[in-house]
């Protein structure tokens, strides 16, 4: 049993480490430093999210058959030959290479981690302390991504090799933590099923429950909008004459700002109610919009505000979207929910590259602000039907 009750500790360790990640805030520049252009970059991001797509159900088979230790050691070596090849390729294939890596990381370790934690304090009889304990990872998750992107862009000042050098330690570092787990001896492993069986379940929830087919093109819209904003302002500022320095603290404020926004959430919930969303999404898109006249200054300010608005919506779809189904299909949301942004995210990335090269990215944010007015502009439409007939029970906040 102790070395079960080990897991959580090492858990906390692991993910401080693992998202230490030193080259989130440099990616798109390094990409550009290497000969990419904006639609090449925006394509490689499409690459990404659609093998993350395409893996999602293959990882929970392997980590059904595996075992969530193994997985998660999985995830770290494919982790590792990713930052490899981002530091050795030569070309555009080779960096799609690398990002393949990248997405298969992400799949296997997604689910493999809180499943592990979980079926750890399951056998230690402290499930109830899953959502305490899970608390203090996310907290852990936004402090080392804050550091971890100031970090890196700071030593990218000096040189990109060295950024990545140092992700590879702590990839490698995090790999050695993840040896150290002990496969809890409970958990309940799932019904394994095909892709067309998953699909037919999936669209049937859909099809029975037309508010959370709403919530699943409306919030990842949003949420691919906004990410969209956050990576390729690393390219904006640097376009700017922000140095990497200046970069580094700009995406540390983001992230300040960000974990301020997931604090303010509930707080803003029971004061706009289901006029929450709307409210937040219109605000973001005046900050894009507000890109075009904005000085140097008040461009930074602007990009913070996104990321600060944008952490106020995460929790907030979650909650909608985890309310309007059963717990036993709670697993197919998740799958489908994040499907659901991967093709989002496979539609405006490479489109928003381009964009950008013809246009340049300052337009593009401003294009981007604009399709978000009329998305949430229908989106309130259609929230107005949902609650002319579910009152106070709707969930979505909108």
């Amino acid at each position: 049993m102790k070395r079960i009750q080990r897991n959580i500790f090492i858990n906390y360790i692991y993910t401080g480490i693992k998202c230490m990640d030193m080259t989130s805030s440099i990616w798109v520049l390094y990409l550009a430093y290497r000969g990419m252009n904006l639609a090449e970059i925006g394509l490689l991001e499409g690459i990404f999210h659609l093998t993350s797509m395409l893996f999602e159900i293959p990882t929970g088979a392997i980590a059904d058959l595996l075992g969530r230790k193994k997985t998660i050691v999985l995830s770290r070596i494919s982790a590792l030959i990713a930052t490899l090849l981002m530091i050795s390729a030569n070309g555009f294939w080779g960096f799609a290479i690398s990002f393949i890596f990248s997405a298969a990381s992400f799949n296997l370790s997604s689910g493999s981690e809180e499943a592990l934690v979980y079926d750890s304090l399951k056998q230690l009889g402290k499930e109830e302390q899953y959502v305490k304990v899970n608390g203090r990872l996310n907290f852990i998750i936004e402090v080392t991504q804050g550091i971890g992107a100031f970090l890196g862009a700071l030593l990218a000042e000096r040189s990109y090799l060295l950024s990545y050098s140092i992700a590879i330690i702590f990839t490698i570092a995090a790999l050695l933590l993840a040896l150290g787990f002990e496969e809890a001896l409970i958990y309940e492993k799932e019904e394994k099923v095909s892709f067309r069986v998953h699909f037919k379940l999936t669209m049937q929830l859909i099809k029975a429950n037309m508010e959370l087919a709403f919530l699943l093109v409306y919030y990842p819209i949003i949420l691919a909008i906004s990410a969209i904003i956050y990576f390729y302002g690393q390219q904006y500022f640097a376009e700017q004459g922000v140095s990497k320095v200046g970069i580094a603290i700009i995406f540390l404020l983001n992230s300040v700002l960000a974990g301020g926004g997931a604090l303010a959430s509930n707080y803003l919930v029971k004061k706009l109610r289901h006029h929450t969303t709307t409210i937040v999404a219109l605000l973001i898109a005046v900050c894009m919009v507000g890109f075009y006249w904005s000085e140097q200054w008040f461009s930074i300010v602007l990009f913070c505000f996104i990321g600060g608005l944008t952490a106020v919506l995460q929790p907030i779809s979650s909650e909608a979207m985890n309310k309007l189904i059963p717990s036993k299909q709670r697993a197919t949301l998740i799958s489908v929910q994040s499907m659901a942004f991967s093709i989002m995210m496979i539609l405006f990335f490479p489109l928003s590259g381009v964009i950008g090269d013809l246009v340049g990215l300052k337009v593009t944010f401003v294009l981007l602000g604009l399709v978000l007015v009329i998305c949430v502009g229908i989106g309130y439409k259609i929230s107005k039907y949902f609650l002319s007939y579910k009152g106070d029970k709707m969930y979505v906040r909108i």
